[in-house]
């Protein structure tokens, strides 16, 4: 795990500030609220892409590293999408079988 971190700390370096500012890290947070949300959906491997939007976006902060804070922003937004798909396409298939048993 070593030479994996030690990677990740030579690519962490302060740019972006705005995107790692105060402001911004109450909206990282509103963001990982929604993403913890997705996290305990019973939806098999449904948590990875929010897992590691959380901890790039955490690793942004932590180094004051804006580009990272908005990759993690940008990974978590398609990864809220992906799982509002999914939930939305199983209760859609839920009523269309429900209605094909009761009919």
């Amino acid at each position: 795990m070593t030479p994996a971190l030690a990677w990740l700390e030579r690519m962490l370096r302060p740019r972006l500030q705005s995107l790692a500012g105060e402001v911004a890290q109450r909206i990282v947070g509103g963001l990982c609220l929604l993403l913890s949300l997705v996290l305990v959906l019973p939806v098999p491997l449904g948590n990875m892409l929010p897992a590691l939007a959380i901890s790039l976006a955490m690793l942004g902060l932590l180094g004051r590293d804006g580009l990272w804070v908005a990759v993690g922003g940008l990974v978590g937004i398609v990864s809220f999408v992906i799982a509002v798909g999914v939930v939305y396409a199983m209760i859609k298939a839920t009523i269309f079988l429900l209605s094909r048993a009761l009919a």
